[in-house]
């Protein structure tokens, strides 16, 4: 909270600052606000044979939950070279899990309000930017994932509850000062994120991974450069990133990326990611004597890669099919998710009953909830847009290629106007119980949404 306050105190002074400048008073002022509600329903049918949760009391799952967000979008700007954005949003949820093993009441509910943007922009020259404050970035050309993306400590995406939402919901931001150069065809960012002291009280074991997984733990500073060759988009990133501070050795992580894209005809695009960096936090499967631990990684030197490559196919301007297949070599090999699984076949018979038997399936369900369990995917989707100029329908295939496993979601959005929308999804996972979507939560899950714009 303290750090929000702190940035909201800075650009007010520096807001004051512009307005007293004799420059500031020449230059044109205006703004806009944009409102909007959000009002959504959420259905699970419990996976009993789940591995992660086979009893429904790991992660305590609840057959229904609700959430109702309140978003306030403000933008001001001051003649042509000062800009300041905040987006608020006001989150009251019941959300979809209870806690792990119980350690909250049945009927918790939360109530969570943050800015997700923040931030002031000063314009030097009409070429040269700087922001600072809490910005999104957004990284990569990739659908279903962004090897080249440097925030992303685990390279998976969050899924509790329901799994698969649209990929590019809800980004959020990250505290920041990021200067800016547009030339005609190169461009180029630096960029800093500074630790900030977040507050880790709690040493339960999802608060930990919630820790490791905040861009803003460590330092963190990176160049971006874009360049358009031919039509050729070409980004290129390298980055170091403070070790954690609780480690003995000093020094820096390093971090490259490297995506592409480019259009072919009129009808068919293709694009790339490549991501290769060390210090990637993997959890990894160890059985000591009767039990088993999920560990750290020790080596923080060893390099892991990860690419993506791409094509969409548009038969009309609201008719698209896209295709990914995604490799990430901080995933499980089939030895290291042998061991998972029998680690957690080993523990639910004893987990109730012996405190040291819960801490492998409450480890393994938090990292299942950030980050891919193996190593090759395949993404495929339908998106049929703008049906009767009200409608959008569309599928995502998600297929994990080690074991056969997958998950499907349905999404059809309704906008019988432009300040309403409604918006249901349906997802089905399918797979052994021995497979990373087949021992998902969920026999089925749905959303069901209401968006208003005031």
């Amino acid at each position: 909270m303290h750090v929000i306050v702190r940035y909201f105190l800075c650009n007010l002074f520096l807001l004051f600052v512009v307005f007293m400048s004799p420059e500031s008073l020449l230059g044109e002022t205006n703004s806009s606000l944009t409102i909007s509600l959000l009002k959504y329903f959420q259905l699970n049918d419990i996976n009993k044979k789940s591995l992660l949760n086979p009893n429904n009391d790991i992660l305590v799952l609840r057959k229904s939950g609700s959430v109702f967000e309140f978003n306030a979008n403000y933008l001001l700007n001051i003649g042509e070279a000062f800009k300041f954005t905040a987006k608020f949003v006001d989150e009251y949820s019941n959300v979809n899990s209870s806690g792990f093993l119980n350690e909250r009441k049945s009927d918790w509910y939360f109530n969570n309000w943050y800015f997700n943007e923040l931030f002031f922009s000063v314009a030097f020259s009409d070429r040269i930017f700087l922001d600072v404050g809490k910005e999104v970035l957004n990284f990569g050309c990739g659908f279903g994932w962004n090897p080249s993306n440097f925030l992303e400590k685990y390279g998976g995406y969050y899924r509790t509850g329901f799994a698969f939402d649209d990929p590019d919901n809800n980004p959020y931001g990250v505290s920041l000062a990021k200067l800016k150069y547009y030339g005609d065809k190169i461009s180029a960012s630096f960029v800093w994120l500074p630790r900030i002291n977040i507050d880790k009280k709690s040493k339960a074991i999802n608060d930990y991974f919630d820790y490791l997984s905040n861009p803003n733990n460590t330092n963190l500073c990176f160049l971006q450069n874009s360049i358009v060759i031919n039509g050729l988009n070409v980004t290129f990133l390298l980055g170091l990133e403070e070790k954690l501070y609780k480690r003995p050795e000093q020094g820096f992580y390093q971090k490259f990326g490297l995506s592409g894209s480019k259009m072919v005809g009129n009808t068919f695009s293709l694009h790339a990611e490549v991501g290769l960096r060390n210090g990637s936090g993997k959890m990894c499967p160890v059985k000591k004597e009767d039990i088993y631990e999920l560990e750290e990684e020790e080596s923080s030197e060893k390099y892991y890669s990860s690419s993506l490559i791409g094509a969409r196919y548009f038969l009309s301007n609201d008719f698209e099919l896209l295709l990914e297949y995604y490799f990430t070599g901080k995933g499980y090999g089939k030895k290291e998710a042998q061991i998972i699984y029998q680690g957690l076949e080993n523990s639910r018979e004893f987990y109730r009953e012996f405190a040291y038997f819960r801490l492998f399936p409450v480890a393994v369900n938090t990292y299942y909830e950030f980050a891919n369990f193996r190593r090759n995917y395949l993404l495929s989707s339908l998106l049929r847009n703008n049906i009767n100029q009200v409608m959008d329908f569309r599928i995502y295939n998600h297929l994990c290629l080690d074991d056969g496993s997958g998950f499907v979601t349905c999404e059809l959005i309704y906008r019988p106007n432009d300040r309403l929308s409604f918006e249901m999804l349906l997802g089905f996972p399918w797979g052994k119980s021995n497979t990373e979507f087949g021992m998902f939560y969920n026999r089925y899950c749905g959303i069901f949404k209401v968006l208003l714009y005031l």
